[in-house]
């Protein structure tokens, strides 16, 4: 049976996850450097990508006030 918690992000399995033991396997210090570098990369790539987003929200509002004013301002071209 599923579980109705909110789902977990990939941030999260990547901190979580875990491996069988093995004979001859990985080291598990190692796979467990590996997954802390991996994630702490991908949590600062998500956090850039949302301050992009942000910026690109902030320079869309900013257009289409400019865009605004253009429209309201008197025409200065001449009319025939």
């Amino acid at each position: 049976m599923e579980s109705t918690d909110t789902p977990r992000s990939a941030l999260d399995e990547l901190k979580d996850v875990t491996f069988k033991q093995g004979m001859r396997g990985y080291s598990i210090t190692e796979v467990d450097d590996f997954l802390d570098r991996a994630s702490t990369d991908y949590e600062k790539v998500r956090d850039r990508l949302s301050q992009q987003h942000q910026q690109l929200r902030q320079a869309a509002e900013r257009i289409a006030q400019l865009q605004a004013t253009l429209s309201a301002a008197p025409s200065s071209a001449p009319t025939h």
